[in-house]
């Protein structure tokens, strides 16, 4: 058993540095004129020369990725690269994570690494340092962890005080870091399990895990307002983070996708619905309670494309979708080859 664990960590170690090596063979050759690149180093750069968010230059999404992304330019040098460097190594922590949530899900070796290569492809073209990018990241730790819980605990209903607390952490880092799409994560990662409630226990475990979510999200959102608070931007911050997302007018329809010339974004863009009403139905009808999770995360994802369905913010929200997908193609595989009814 070690000595298979060991072989496994060496494979993913071998695979990490491959992806970054494949992913920094894109990224630093690339031109500088991606608009949301300039921005994000710009709010980056802003705070790292002491300036204050809201107040002293216009942001509409939370600040916590800039921060974090300040403190590396303060120590490495107030250069693009630097933040390339930090996009190539979240890009590769993206794709390592894929392969683990299919691992634990049993996919098959061959199907597993033949996705992360369409994977690795399809958004070759979109690479950036990004908040939504950033999210995703956090939203498929979220998932990897629900699930090895699933695996363990055999139910969806279960309270782990240091697993539930990490979770509501995790998912708080995605409010903070955009406020729209994290409140639906986290609305999605306290709720969720309700939908399993069978009896007086279950209802406890539920109020237990709920809490200790909530308690979970509180502490970095509180930490980010207390900060707003302290710096005397918090009247700014208001205006622009909550009353500008009234006066937000881009918006590109889902129809767009469909009629889209890039082939691989037409398809996606018609299964999509397809896959998530087939979780659904794997769940309700089979009983498959696994799907439960990946429904919720995949949906809450899916709010990234509104409103502006366009393929960099389509790919980043269907990611959830996209596993479900190879887990449900994994599945369909093992009935042809068991010859089962399908």
């Amino acid at each position: 058993m070690e000595k298979t664990k060991k072989n496994n960590t060496i494979k993913i170690i071998v695979l990490a540095i491959s992806l970054i090596f494949y992913n920094l063979s894109i990224v630093l050759i690339r031109e500088l004129k991606d608009l949301d690149e300039i921005w994000n180093f710009n709010f980056a750069n802003n705070i790292a020369n002491g300036l204050i968010p809201y107040k002293d230059f216009n942001m509409v999404t939370m600040p916590f990725l800039p921060m974090i992304i300040s403190v590396f330019l303060k120590i490495f040098g107030q250069e693009v690269i630097v933040m390339r460097v930090l996009c190539v190594l979240m890009i590769t922590y993206i794709e390592i994570m894929l392969l683990c949530i299919l691992e634990k899900l049993k996919v098959k070796d061959y199907i597993k690494y033949l996705s992360l290569i369409f994977i690795c492809y399809i958004i070759k073209a979109y690479i950036t340092i990004d908040y939504n990018y950033f999210i995703l990241a956090i939203v498929l730790t979220i998932i990897n962890i629900e699930i090895s819980q699933y695996i363990k605990n055999k139910k969806i209903i279960y309270f782990d005080k240091k697993v539930d607390f990490i979770i509501g952490l995790l998912a708080g880092f995605c409010v903070v870091t955009k406020q729209s799409t994290g409140a639906i994560i986290a609305i999605i990662t306290i709720f969720y399990k309700s939908i399993e409630i069978r009896s007086k226990s279950d209802f406890i475990e539920f109020i237990k895990a709920f809490f200790t979510r909530l308690l979970g999200m509180f502490i970095p959102i509180f930490c980010i307002l207390a900060y707003i608070w302290y710096i005397g931007a918090f009247r700014d911050f208001i205006s622009y983070c909550i009353l500008g997302i009234k006066t937000f007018c881009n918006y590109k329809p889902y129809t767009d996708l469909i009629k889209s010339s890039n082939l691989s974004i037409k398809i996606l863009s018609i299964l999509v619905p397809v896959i998530l009403i087939s979780c659904l139905g794997m769940y309700i009808i089979k009983n498959k309670k696994i799907f439960i999770i990946l429904f919720g995360y995949a949906l809450a994802s899916m709010v990234v494309i509104y409103p502006i369905a366009d393929n960099i913010h389509f790919l980043i929200g269907i990611f959830p979708s996209f596993i479900i997908l190879i887990f449900l193609i994994d599945n369909l595989i093992n009935k042809i080859l068991r010859n089962d009814k399908i």
